[in-house]
């Protein structure tokens, strides 16, 4: 059994130097004006908390098993840039949660013999209103006498769900 209580520090920014508006245009060459945009500071720094634990063990001789929870960004820190400007939040909302992430994972390893196991594995993740879950197995081949070569083949199934997103977007 293991777990893991991480308190990460985390900085975003914004690199405005590619970013071209339309009041920047001269209707000549190019876009060589300045822009009359309001643009927020483009530095943002939040803390966080991710946390986890797994289980890994033997069962019987040939058989192993692991599962294993997690949550992300468990204070849900305010992300937005926006947020920063004073003159902008007194007027408009805009705050941006990030959600917080949860993950399920499972694996099943089978021994079948000295030079094949195979293995099954589950991920699930949640975040906010997005699902998504992979399932796979694979079947591993290794030649007993040179154990660091080894053959993975198998398939794999993935779903995506992402709930509120208007179609084609």
């Amino acid at each position: 059994m293991a777990s893991v209580f991480k308190l990460p520090f985390n900085k975003k920014s914004i690199n405005y130097n590619d970013i071209t508006f339309g009041d920047q245009f001269n209707a000549v060459d190019g876009y060589t004006l300045p822009t009359g945009e309001e643009l927020p500071a483009n530095n943002l720094g939040f803390f966080d908390i991710n946390m986890g634990v797994n289980y890994s063990g033997f069962f019987y001789e040939r058989h192993r098993i692991n599962l294993g929870v997690s949550a992300f960004h468990l204070l849900s820190p305010n992300i937005s840039f926006y947020d920063r400007d004073e003159i902008l939040s007194r007027t408009i909302s805009v705050e941006s949660k990030l959600p917080t992430r949860f993950t399920l994972h499972g694996s099943y390893q089978n021994k079948i013999s000295n030079s094949m196991e195979s293995e099954t594995r589950l991920v699930y993740n949640k975040q906010g209103k997005s699902q998504e879950a992979n399932l796979s197995t694979l079947l591993h081949f290794t030649n007993p006498d040179f154990r660091s070569k080894s053959f993975f083949v198998g398939p794999g199934l993935g779903l995506l769900i992402e709930v509120g997103h208007p179609k084609g977007a």
